[in-house]
């Protein structure tokens, strides 16, 4: 049989993040009152923001328009046209239409070729059975190439008006134990997102570009075991019989004033089961060595909520199957729960954000609840274009004009969302070119480190309490306080050749130096007691960031110092400004209680046009470059550090 690689992955998100305080304002409220549930369920899943097709109230994409627009931005990064291809898969749980299947639908909206269609249904592994068909008919040289599409749209039934019958029938006793239906079905209000993703599939090994090798794709069912978990179209899922179906009502009307025609899910049935077979069916694998969990590089699983993170990870420990926590990546906080296209979006995002490396093994994991059916899929990563640092190290010829498409994706990508972007790109010193594109990688990885941070989460989120903004503001002030210390020190040990920078930094210095008073007002117009600003402890983060940068600035030369202000600058113009209005719009704060975030966000873009005459100068060399980018490392990290531990001594 053929060796089947996959060469291209695409994703399509509709519409702006929806953050946990705009879901009802998108979905309708049922019988205008707020979830009682909403927010207990967000706290448990730990998904921050998502996307619907979804605007007003009115639907703006179809789901076969979703696959569709995946397909293609799959198929743009291939090395083959859609005219191409002859094999289309497609998963889905509801399609637009009841007939005809669903991937005659996105065929027809591609319009392209003849091709031969499959439609996958079920939930979450219908997107893994259309890889697998996908996988099987290349395998097989039915066809050279194939691409696998997962779609999931299911705002259109998630909506507060499909809901008001729910809350009639329950009045006021959706607290109590009698209305356990109800929050069946409210749950899923709260889980569920749309979008969508795809995979082009190839027999013949690209000369470059994308190439995940697929080792094996493995799907099990264990329907034969347990009942029905979530549904939609019965009132009877422990037991299925005629009469009990929607389709058993004089019309769809009856049915859904009957309480059938809305997603659910037995909570108490997929808490006892998920893990457990998850765990069980990788246990399964790996005896019949199909992989083994020491060599798996990177652990993509598909679960629905962070509540199971824990207890997957203990599972798996307890069934001789751990992979380090540290090789898991989920998108899940941020792209919400997909369904049957979380498995492609996740893969999407951690190939292109450079997370995976030549030779490396990517095992992926999709449970589907609703029958209780598991898919696992091994890859071999042949090459991945998007993390190569072959450009840092080639010979420099400088541009007056900076042609970006020819240059590695990974590396644009970064240098599009560092704050020095393209400015270095026409230094005439190949140095300086060299520790842009290098501080740019450093961005990608501190801005992912970031994100991660609960804090930084509710802030974007507009969930942060303001107890959580006063413990910020208050640990804060330390390292605020010494910023002026460090860089006045840092003046103080600069000699030849770097004399040019000591009245440039004891300038900045004295423009430093009363930022802690700013920090001072915000913390007292939030409520917060003086006394706690005029004796500040430092967190255990800033203990490590403190040390390292007074290290630095004690040295003869500290020009490595510079890889401190690319982070703290870079925060002040790119983050500052945007949490400044997110906590204004979270606590309904006044402008005197963030004017420290707001005036950085103002100011430091000014701050960064400095930095940039200073990366650009003759004595920026090779050596100074390295040691620019080390502590820039360094000082990310225990960035990173001090706002996870914000509250701890």
């Amino acid at each position: 049989m053929k060796d089947v690689y996959l060469t291209s992955l695409g994703s399509f998100l509709p519409g702006q993040a929806v953050r946990n305080d705009e879901m009802e304002s998108v979905l309708g409220m049922v019988g205008d009152k707020p979830s009682k549930y909403r927010r207990r369920i967000l706290r448990s899943n730990g998904i921050t923001s998502r996307h619907y097709a979804m605007k007003d109230g009115k639907p703006t994409h179809l789901n076969e328009e979703l696959a569709a627009l995946a397909a293609q931005a799959a198929v743009e990064q291939s090395p083959l046209e859609l005219k191409d291809i002859g094999y289309l898969a497609t998963g889905t749980t509801l399609a637009d239409l009841l007939m005809p299947g669903f991937a005659t639908m996105v065929h027809g909206r591609l319009a392209t070729r003849p091709m031969e269609t499959l439609s996958a249904s079920g939930v979450c592994c219908a997107g893994m059975a259309a890889l697998k068909a996908a996988y099987n008919a290349v395998r097989l040289d039915d066809h050279a190439s194939a691409i696998a599409v997962a779609s999931e749209n299911p705002s259109a039934m998630l909506k507060g008006s499909r809901f008001q019958q729910e809350s009639i029938i329950d009045g006021e006793q959706i607290d109590k134990e009698g209305s356990f239906a109800y929050f069946n079905a409210d749950f899923l209000r709260w889980m569920l997102s749309d979008g969508a993703g795809a995979a082009v599939l190839q027999n013949e090994l690209p000369e470059d570009g994308l190439a995940l090798k697929i080792e094996w794709i493995s799907m099990r069912s264990f329907a034969n075991e347990l009942p029905v978990c979530m549904y939609a179209g019965t009132d009877t899922p422990e037991h299925v019989t005629a009469g009990h179906t929607w389709l058993a009502y004089n019309n769809v009307a009856e049915a859904e004033a009957a309480g059938l025609m809305v997603y659910r899910q037995d909570t108490r049935l997929l808490e006892k089961n998920v893990v457990r077979l998850a765990s069980q069916e990788a246990a399964r694998l790996q005896s019949e060595g199909r992989f083994k969990a020491e060599e798996v590089d990177h652990f993509l699983p598909h679960y629905s909520s962070h509540f199971f993170r824990e207890k997957l990870l203990q599972q798996m420990h307890d069934d001789g199957v751990a992979i380090d926590e540290s090789k898991w990546f989920t998108n899940l906080s941020s792209k919400g729960n997909t369904g049957a296209a979380s498995i492609y979006i996740m893969l999407d995002e951690a190939v292109k954000t450079g997370r995976i490396k030549n030779g490396e093994k990517i095992l992926l994991m999709v449970p589907e609840s609703a029958r209780f059916s598991y898919s696992y899929a091994l890859l071999t990563c042949i090459n991945n274009p998007y993390q190569t640092k072959e450009e840092l190290t080639m010979p420099y010829a400088p541009q007056t004009n900076i042609n970006t498409s020819t240059m590695n994706p990974m590396l644009k990508m970064a240098m599009q969302a560092s704050p020095l972007g393209f400015r270095l790109e026409e230094s005439s010193n190949p140095a300086a070119v060299k520790l842009g594109r290098e501080l740019a990688l450093v961005w990608m990885d501190f801005d992912y480190r970031m994100a991660q941070i609960p804090l930084i989460q509710h802030i974007e989120a507009q969930t942060v309490t303001l107890q959580e903004y006063l413990n910020y503001l208050q640990d804060m002030r330390a390292q605020v306080v010494e910023g002026a210390r460090w860089i006045t020190r840092a003046a103080s040990n600069m000699q030849e050749p770097y004399i040019p920078l000591r009245k440039a930094l004891i300038a900045h210095a004295a423009t430093e130096q009363s930022d802690f008073m700013m920090l001072e007002q915000n913390f007292i117009a939030c409520g917060g007691d003086a006394y706690l600003m005029e004796n500040p402890r430092k967190n255990i983060g800033t203990e490590g960031l403190s040390a390292f940068i007074f290290s630095i600035s004690n040295e003869k030369n500290p020009i490595a110092l510079f890889g401190g202000t690319f982070i703290f600058e870079g925060l002040g113009c790119m983050k500052a400004g945007p949490w400044a209005k997110h906590l204004q719009a979270a606590l309904n704060l006044a402008d005197d209680a963030v004017s420290f975030l707001a005036y950085h966000g103002a100011n430091d873009e000014d701050h960064y046009e400095n930095l940039i005459k200073v990366f650009q100068m003759p004595f920026i060399t090779e050596e100074a470059a390295d040691a620019i980018v080390k502590s820039a490392k360094v000082i990310a990290y225990l960035y990173a550090s001090q706002l996870a531990c914000i509250g701890q001594y």
